[in-house]
């Protein structure tokens, strides 16, 4: 019975709300409408269509004056000359000098220049655009053709800026020599916004709320409009296409033509000389303002009456639904987790009524809910990983557990204020970058984003990185907040396994050096990236002898040894390789003389004969050597190729022997 009393009361003054207002609302509207909104509609289409004709002519005579100056750079004797003398340096720079110059001082220029008919722009007032083309073929043709029928500067509505990527009104007309010869052609181009601009602040003036688009009848393109991002796009106006069509066919005498639609009033202007109709829209709020002065006037009465009633029924209703507040302020706490005790809500609990009830439910709930957050807290902090809870925008730390804070190094003390500025302080700022690139991941996927990162030690920047793996999902919570949920944990330990394993195996075990498979990658690389230098291969002579003479012990002592002088005798930066066997190669990256090369090789040998093998009285190792200059985009398997070649020659030698690979004796 009591909540059907409760109901009794809402719905009493729902309908003695509603019923006041719609009868007074309803009168007062009837006598507007009867007596004058013809008149007030009528008077305020004209004065629109009076706004619109004089906007439309103030284009006209903008885009004139933008012809009008394209006009005059075209007859300058500097760009006439540079086209009829092409190619002459002195003509270019004059040519330069004059655009500069006549471009000087106006600021609603995007660009002014000078182009061949393909539209190889010859002088810009932006120097990112001289020298480049901006047509194809057939486009240039149509610019040509059109430039010479016209016989002076024309404008073609509205395009975006090849190099700015602004919208701009261009503006074109063909260079005459003095023999009347088309030979090229000079273009400006206009920025619409400042246009628009003007058109919007003059609008305002007029119609504060009205909107304009000016659309080419033929294509149906929006040359102008006051919202910019329309500019450059097709109309997709259906009804206002059409009424452009009817105003560009000329079914009304003078070229004017005004309607209604949706709210909305328009009032279109056919600009003959150009094709071109411009449209002033407004809503019908804004146009028939006298109307509206009147209806704000009704509206503010019946408010008034409105206010009186709801008064007098908010007073009735605060005093019944006081307990409602404070109802309300527990929910309010349990929502921001506090628990909290000794609260108005408690005198309301022993009520006999549907208050007593919710309330007593709300203090149930209060005793549940903190049992369960403290069990969560409890959970959160035994958690073998670092886990963080952020808001959605990653501004503020709502949970964090004690071992993230070690895995950041931050003192634990500092969990209940410790900020994310804190934390963001701990990582490089190129790092950031990518954690932040991956946070915004986060936000917008439904799915767990996994990234690593690696931290720096502040307190010891010499100590090696800490590697992080953080797993982020964003979550929407039950009382509709959004949060970032971070698991961590440190992988420093996988990392450096990894680098271990895959050093390992880029690395021949016995000499330690680079392997055949990875030597040959860095090479490639190297290449790829532009690097030249010299190539060579080399092998031990008579390498079996010393196995079958000395056992295979002592060749290995032979081999690692070699390895050993050959780092000795090159640079940090150059390739060394365990080919295979006893065959080694050397990259010498940016050797690219004879003389250097063979003063390298020459070293290098040298210290082979020098070294002292034990297990082998004689120590006597000697080698074979070829070597390569590469060349542009040259190929590993090429290099090996010519530098195989010349060595096999000096195996014929013996001893010590080194060729460098000689195309003029190879016939090439």
């Amino acid at each position: 019975m009591k909540a059907k009393s409760k109901m009794k009361v809402s719905v009493r003054m729902a309908v003695i709300l509603g019923l006041t207002d719609i009868l007074v609302m309803g009168v007062l509207y009837g006598i507007v409408s009867y007596n004058l909104e013809k008149v007030l509609r009528a008077k305020a289409v004209n004065d629109m269509a009076a706004i619109a004709q004089d906007t439309a002519n103030l284009i006209d005579t903008y885009i004139y004056w933008c012809c009008d100056f394209v006009n005059g750079y075209s007859r300058m004797s500097e760009i006439r000359d540079v086209l009829d003398h092409d190619k002459d340096p002195a003509l270019y720079a004059k040519a330069q000098e004059a655009t500069d110059r006549y471009a000087e001082g106006y600021h609603d220029i995007e660009g002014l220049y000078v182009a061949n008919w393909d539209t190889y722009v010859i002088a810009h007032t932006n120097p990112d655009s001289i020298d480049q083309t901006f047509r194809d073929e057939e486009s240039a043709l149509e610019l040509q053709l059109r430039a010479t029928e016209e016989r002076t500067a024309y404008c073609t509505g509205i395009v975006k800026a090849p190099v700015t990527g602004v919208y701009v009104i261009p503006v074109y007309a063909a260079v005459y020599n003095d023999r009347g010869e088309a030979t090229g052609f000079a273009g400006g181009a206009f920025y619409s916004e400042d246009l628009e601009i003007m058109l919007d602040s003059l609008n305002k003036k007029n119609l504060k709320g009205a909107d304009f688009a000016l659309i080419d009848a033929e294509s149906g393109m929006t040359i102008l409009s006051g919202d910019t991002g329309k500019a450059g796009s097709v109309c997709e106006d259906e009804k206002l296409l059409d009424a452009v069509s009817l105003v560009a066919g000329n079914m009304d005498p003078d070229g004017y033509y005004s309607y209604t639609d949706g709210g909305m009033v328009y009032s279109l202007h056919y600009m003959r000389n150009r094709n071109w109709v411009f449209v002033m829209m407004d809503t019908g709020e804004d146009v028939f303002g006298t109307l509206m002065v009147i209806r704000v006037s009704l509206i503010v009465i019946c408010l008034i009456l409105t206010a009186v009633m709801v008064g007098l029924c908010t007073y009735g209703v605060k005093m019944t639904m006081k307990p409602l507040d404070a109802i309300n302020d527990e929910v309010v706490r349990l929502k921001a987790n506090d628990y909290s005790t000794g609260h108005e809500i408690d005198k309301y609990c022993d009520r006999n009524n549907e208050f007593g009830t919710i309330s007593g439910a709300i203090k149930e709930l209060h005793g549940v809910l903190e049992n369960q957050y403290e069990l969560f807290v409890e959970l959160f902090e035994l958690q073998s990983t670092g886990m963080v809870v952020t808001t959605a925008d990653n501004t503020k730390i709502k949970l964090i557990n004690d071992m993230a804070l070690d895995l950041y190094d931050i003192d634990r003390s500092r969990k209940n204020t410790v900020t994310i500025e804190e934390i963001r302080a701990e990582f490089d700022p190129d790092e950031m970058e990518g954690i932040d690139e991956q946070i915004g991941v986060t936000v917008k996927s439904e799915n767990e984003i996994i990234f690593e990162t690696t931290k720096t030690d502040r307190k010891d920047p010499s100590a090696p990185k800490k590697h992080l793996l953080t797993h982020s999902k964003a979550v929407h919570l039950s009382n509709g907040e959004d949060v970032i949920i971070y698991s961590v944990i440190d992988i420093t330990d996988r990392k450096r396994l990894e680098e271990n394993l895959k050093a390992l195996s880029e690395t021949d075990s016995l000499t330690d050096i680079c392997n055949r498979r990875s030597g040959e990658k860095r090479i490639e690389k190297a290449l790829e990236d532009g690097k030249t230098g010299m190539f060579m291969i080399f092998d031990v002579n008579k390498f079996k002898d010393v196995n079958d003479t000395y056992g295979h012990k002592t060749g290995d002592q032979v081999l690692a040894q070699i390895a050993g002088t050959m780092k000795k005798s090159f640079r940090t930066s150059d390739i060394l390789i365990r080919l295979g066997g006893d065959e080694f190669a050397v990259f010498a990256v940016g050797t690219q003389d004879a003389g250097t090369g063979s003063m390298i090789v020459e070293r290098l040998l040298g210290n082979i004969a020098a070294m002292n093998i034990e297990g082998m009285p004689e120590n006597s190792v000697s080698v074979s050597l070829g070597a390569y200059f590469t060349g542009d985009k040259d190929s590993f398997n090429n290099m090996y190729q010519k530098a195989d070649s010349v060595m096999y020659d000096c195996k014929k030698k013996g001893g010590n022997a080194y060729a460098i690979y000689n195309p003029a004796c190879t016939g090439e």
